[in-house]
């Protein structure tokens, strides 16, 4: 899967998906690299562990998510939710 980290440095990214931050389940290998300005992830697992490797994915998408929005929060770059307008159909 290639992530594209919104004009940020891919490492960034990459290092916080460190060991320290996201625990692979056993059977699963993955993979993390920079190729082309991309953030990169390989993950591999056996045909018994296909509903694991996707939960994990999920995790890993969802741990970049949280990333770019907490960059993007830091450098002003977006809202913080709290201060986002508010709407109402009335």
């Amino acid at each position: 899967m290639e992530i594209d980290t919104q004009h940020l440095e891919p490492s960034i990214i990459i290092d916080s998906l460190g060991p320290d931050n996201i625990e692979i389940p056993e059977g699963i290998t993955m993979n993390v690299d920079v190729k082309k300005g991309l953030a990169v992830i390989t993950m591999e697992c056996g045909e018994d562990r296909i509903l694991t490797c996707r939960s994990t994915m999920d995790e890993i998408l969802m741990l970049i998510d949280s990333i770019l929005t907490s960059i993007a929060l830091t450098h002003g770059l977006a809202e913080s939710p709290d201060n986002r307008s508010k709407t109402s159909d009335i």
